[in-house]
């Protein structure tokens, strides 16, 4: 089972956050405080949180407050607990994380906008790109396309460090260096789209967690340690 949990960042502001700076180590609260869009440093500090609230609420053997680390490619782990595979991403007003227990997971999410889509030519192969400019509508299934790219890409554990084109995701399931990847994509809160894809054909829910929740959850977890 892959589990999603989201929440919505619109009514939060930096400063009920920054309390929560001290779940960070140096390294990663420098990152998050040296980022210039207001916006990316509250995604950040609420994807941590979101992660804290799972392993929380799912894991009672686990430490209250874990220590997350993060690769290469950004993707967070938790230190001895292997098993746990998570995966972050946010898009204008929604930060989100997937996290499953028996397989490699990607997890993307994006805001649904009006792009020049003519300018992500280089990110699809060319069957992907004909069958989105040749679709009804070619908006939404752009989107489509680059959610189960970006899930897919996370999956295999580069994100974007491999190239988007060593993969199609036309194809159902995707294969990549011998192995296969499952996903989909799906729409919530009227105007987003996300994707899953996994290592392993996996049931997945998705539910929202108000940011007050979140953050009174959070202080009483503090409280307590």
């Amino acid at each position: 089972m892959i589990e999603i949990c989201y929440t919505d960042i619109e009514s939060v502001s930096l400063d009920e956050l920054s309390a929560f700076l001290n779940l960070f180590e140096d390294t990663k609260k420098q990152e998050i405080l040296s980022a210039k869009n207001l916006k990316t440093r509250c995604s950040s500090i609420i994807a941590r949180l979101l992660i804290v609230y799972y392993i929380n609420k799912n894991m009672p053997a686990a430490k209250l407050i874990p220590y997350i680390k993060y690769d290469l490619s950004g993707k967070p782990y938790i230190d001895n607990c292997d098993l746990l595979n998570i995966s972050i991403s946010h898009s204008n007003n929604i930060v989100g994380c997937a996290f499953s227990i028996s397989s490699h997971i990607g997890f993307d999410v994006e805001y649904i906008q009006n792009i020049p889509i003519e300018e992500y030519i280089d990110v699809f192969t060319n069957d992907e790109y004909m069958y989105i400019v040749n679709s009804n509508d070619k908006l939404i299934h752009f989107y489509s396309m680059w959610v189960q790219k970006e899930a897919v890409l996370k999956a295999i554990g580069y994100g974007f460090l491999l190239s988007p084109l060593e993969i199609n995701v036309l194809k159902s399931p995707v294969l990549y260096n011998e192995e296969y990847y499952y996903k989909n994509a799906d729409y919530f809160e009227n105007e987003y789209i996300y994707s899953i894809a996994s290592k392993k054909k996996a049931d997945s829910g998705i539910s929202k967690i108000s940011m007050n929740k979140l953050i009174e959850f959070l202080k009483k977890l503090c409280i307590s340690q």
